[in-house]
């Protein structure tokens, strides 16, 4: 094997070498290529690259050539790809996380050289020619692979943006095709009532192109059925109710074709996935098809040629002016972000009278959804370099602290994504705990199904998100059932787990009911009455300073945790054990202790947002403050006796209109163990004030594209000369409504306690959770985020950073520009920062600064790690000081290397 790899692909520099060390790991290669930048491994001849062998072995665990070579690419930063071999077969492996889709290039030696297939060895040569693995001192993204990886990937990229743009396409082909069908007057109906809004209706048919997506992948990876189903019932099932079946009728799709049939079968399958279906060999999957999930879309009828018209543009793009089959089977299931990011952008809209379902963006308004959320679609490669410094050494610590139990105890772990979207971080976080859970439980070379089956467990027990938008939640649990089916298993209950709501509004801690209302909730915003204002906030400040016996939590949370708990414990193995927790869960939610707890939460946090105005009618010339609560209402509540219902009400529906996220009541079994394990992701970035131009955008164009802020504001005037019940009175009321939200959001941040080191001066949405991360965390626990990297220099932060840097809780803090277009939407010059913070002392902090890219990280000229010592020595009038108590030093130019 030697002289193969020496003579015929130039491996002129391969030498035989002892055990690789990478930190505390041996790994027996035994040959290595240019200074150990190609690690081979070489297995005895017919034994095969997936056999776990002695020689290979780490400790006590056997370990394949195959996997041996893959644990050291994804252990060693100076190496990514490497060689695998037993003489018949080779494989070129690259450094890659994931068990079920390894990244290899594979070639039969044997059938090339005896079969003398010559162009199949000249392609091989050209891919495994030593001179495609770069120099030996160059870094290890810099070599031919890298840059064709690179290539396929960008390749990749535009391809998923047609996906993207067809998804929406598929969306106006639904939609408009159920409006428009003559049997579907009832949906017209409800839709023209109002009872049926345009966005709910899009929610609707959004959760009708996940099941289609969920159907493509895993019909495509031979995933779907059920392992003891029959070959008949599987052929049955091909060959006449498959969505490849579908697929392929829709490449020659006839325009005129107005049956119906098409769909019915569709139901049949939707139908099947929920409760099983023996004869078509379908499991029961329960979640994403459960009967309840197309209320309206469930009866409903669309012709053949719309249906085929949608299929076709989820199903096929064309590039160079050739069609070609979407590749579901090997899509990354995060890549559904791509998509997502799309759908952020589309606002509704539903035409009665022309039977038409169509979206308001047009060229000038394409991407303010976005920006209104602040949400930015997160590559791949930073959301693996947060979870290499965030929640790899979490994962070692569990392992090195739990001998005899580390994979009961890694599925202990609690990580969360305080602003989920599409579950990107959750499945790479995911991925990351299933391969040691995996390997830990079968040692050598864990199987594809070894891997699925700890994947359905971790999403089960270990990954918890939070978005305020309904429509990444169902795509985050899609992602995540996607990427955990275990064939023959249902989908896991991630309702617990994976919740809507704005994880900064809301209650965090239940000791601020105790403490009463702030009397901050009161300041009189847009619309309010200030006599009324001022009221409240009397009554309020008298009701709060006066002094209370005993306490306040009658039936309050004392038994929520035991509870949660429980339920976690609950099993999953069947439809009926899912069903069952999904009653439990009900169970749970309308209990006395929750709904008690509950209502005081939503009294609380009703307090800034209700309007603080008169009564209507007789009582106009009131100031009573029955119509918003006050510290005594929320005492009242937790002791088991809730205002009148009218208040309670109102609060209520308050609380709800803003997404109030109550955590003690989200997730009180993972606070009551300490709090989370890892907090991870990329959090909007914005300031909280209603951005008008991205308001207007969607809503009126003459406003959105006035040319300076003195006339979009007389427009807005306008406005409200309007008569009563015109859409420009609704218009205005409704940009009056969003100001108010965002004003009082402000306050919350400001005064109920949550935000005392980020909600300073013009404070933006990444500094809060910033703070919200470092505060739910567990005393062992990190967090990684990606934030601007302002975050150390600007003044609205400073109180933060300069805390976190004064305890030494940064661990490493990664400066970015978007030069490498990480961040589509954003310059070029804009600058992040991947950070990643541990509640205990870092003494020596890895840092860098204007990285264009992940490879500049791998430069140690470039990369610094200091110790404090070294901080405090380095930060000098050449550096931009980020806090007055402990200074990091922030270059404000680029370091010249």
């Amino acid at each position: 094997m030697d002289d193969l790899l020496r003579q015929v692909f130039g491996f002129a520099s391969l030498e035989v070498v002892a055990a690789r060390q990478v930190g505390s790991r041996a790994f027996p290669v035994r040959r290595v290529a240019l200074s150990g930048r190609v690690p081979i491994a070489v297995a005895p001849a017919g034994d095969g690259l997936d056999r776990s062998l002695d020689q290979f072995a780490e400790e006590h665990r056997k370990r394949s050539a195959s996997l041996l070579v893959q644990e050291l690419l994804n252990a060693d930063d100076a190496a990514s790809w490497g060689i695998a071999t037993d003489g018949l077969k080779l494989r070129l492996l690259r450094d890659n996380a994931s068990l079920t889709r390894p990244a290899y290039v594979e070639a039969d030696l044997e059938r090339i050289f005896l079969g003398g297939l010559y162009a199949d060895f000249v392609a091989l040569w050209l891919l495994l020619h030593e001179s495609r693995f770069g120099a030996s001192d160059a870094l290890p993204s810099d070599c031919p692979l890298e840059r064709w990886r690179e290539a396929g990937r960008e390749a990749g990229a535009k391809a998923r943006d047609r996906l993207g743009v067809g998804v929406e396409s598929a969306l106006i082909e639904f939609g408009a095709g159920f409006v428009e069908h003559p049997a579907n007057g009832a949906l017209r109906d409800t839709i023209e009532s109002g009872a049926l809004t345009p966005q709910v209706f899009y929610e609707e048919l959004l959760r009708l192109v996940y099941r289609l997506i969920f159907l493509f992948t895993t019909e495509d990876r031979g995933l779907l059925h059920d392992p003891k189903a029959n070959e008949a019932a599987k052929a049955l099932y091909a060959d006449s109710y498959s969505l490849a079946r579908l697929r392929t009728q829709a490449a020659r799709r006839a325009a005129r074709d107005t049956n119906y049939d098409l769909y019915e079968g569709l139901k049949i399958v939707f139908r099947s996935l929920w409760r099983g279906e023996e004869a078509l060999g379908l499991p029961a999957l329960g979640g994403l098809f459960r009967d309840t999930a197309l209320p309206n879309l469930g009866d409903a009828k669309i012709s053949n040629r719309r249906l085929l018209e949608a299929v076709f543009r989820m199903a096929w793009i064309t590039e160079d002016h050739t069609l070609t089959r979407v590749n579901w089977r090997d899509m990354e299931t995060e890549e559904l972000g791509s998509v997502y990011e799309a759908l952020l952008e589309l606002t509704p809209r539903v035409s009665i009278e022309a039977r038409s379902f169509f979206f308001a963006e047009g060229a000038e308004t394409k991407g303010n959804a976005r920006k209104t959320s602040g949400s930015y679609y997160t590559p791949d490669s930073l959301v693996q370099l947060l979870l290499d410094s965030a929640l790899e050494p979490v994962i070692e610590r569990t392992v090195n602290e739990n001998p005899g139990r580390a994979a009961e105890a890694l599925l202990d772990l609690a990580v969360l994504d305080p602003a989920c979207g599409s579950g990107h971080f959750l499945l790479a976080a995911g991925r990351r705990i299933a391969t040691r859970v995996a390997q830990i439980r079968s040692p050598g070379a864990p199987s594809a199904d070894d891997w699925r089956h700890a994947l359905r467990e971790v999403a089960r027990h270990c990954l918890f998100g939070v978005d305020r938008n309904p429509m990444a939640v169902q795509l985050c649990q899609t992602a995540l059932w996607i990427e955990s089916v275990d064939p023959g298993k249902p989908h896991t209950f991630l309702d617990a787990h994976i919740q809507c709501g704005d994880s900064l509004v809301g209650v965090s801690d239940l000791a601020a009911l105790a403490r009463g209302i702030p009397d901050e909730a009161y300041k009189p915003l847009i619309g309010d009455d200030k006599l009324v204002a001022s009221a409240a906030r009397k009554v309020n400040k008298g009701q709060r300073e006066q002094p209370r016996q005993g306490s306040l939590f009658a039936t309050g949370p004392a038994n929520l945790s035991g509870q949660a708990r429980a339920l976690e414990e609950l099993p999953e193995d069947d439809l009926r054990e899912v069903e069952a927790k999904a009653r439990a869960f009900e169970s749970y939610r309308h209990g006395a202790s929750w709904w008690t707890t509950k209502a005081a939460c939503d009294l609380y946090v009703a307090a800034f947002f209700r309007p603080k105005t008169r009564r209507e009618g007789a009582l106009a010339s009131s100031n009573a403050v029955d119509e918003v609560p006050t510290t005594a209402d929320v005492w009242a509540a937790l002791q088991g006796h809730p205002p009148q219902s009218g208040l309670m009400a109102r609060a209520t529906d308050a609380a709800a209109r803003v997404g109030a996220f109550h955590w003690p009541l989200a997730f009180p079994q993972v606070l009551e163990k300490g709090r989370f394990d890892c907090v991870v992701g990329n959090p909007p970035w914005e300031r909280i004030k209603l951005q008008e131009v991205e308001f207007f955008s969607s809503r009126n164009e003459e406003i959105a594209k006035a040319s300076t802020a003195s006339k979009r504001k007389a427009l807005v005037e306008k406005l409200a000369g309007a008569p009563a019940d015109s859409w420009e009175q609704k218009l205005y009321i409704e940009c009056n409504f969003h100001k108010r939200i965002a004003e009082a959001t402000a306050i919350f941040c400001r005064s109920s306690g949550r935000f005392e080191k980020s909600s300073v001066g013009d404070f933006n949405t990444y500094a809060l959770f910033t703070e919200l991360a470092l505060n739910i965390i567990c005393q062992t626990g990190s967090a990684g985020l990606i934030v601007p990297s302002g975050i150390a220099t600007e003044s609205a932060t400073s109180e933060l950073f300069g805390y976190m840097s004064a305890n030494g809780f940064i661990k490493s803090f990664f400066d970015f520009e978007n030069r490498a277009g990480f961040f589509r939407g954003l310059h070029t010059k804009h600058k992040f920062a991947a950070i990643s913070v541990f509640k205990r002392r870092s003494h020596i902090i890895d840092l860098c600064f204007f990285a264009a890219g992940i490879q500049d990280l791998q430069d140690d000229r470039k990369r610094l790690r200091l110790s404090e010592d070294e901080i405090e020595l380095f930060a000098s009038s050449l550096f931009r000081v980020g806090s007055h108590d402990r200074p990091l030093p922030v270059p404000t130019t680029p370091p010249s290397w």
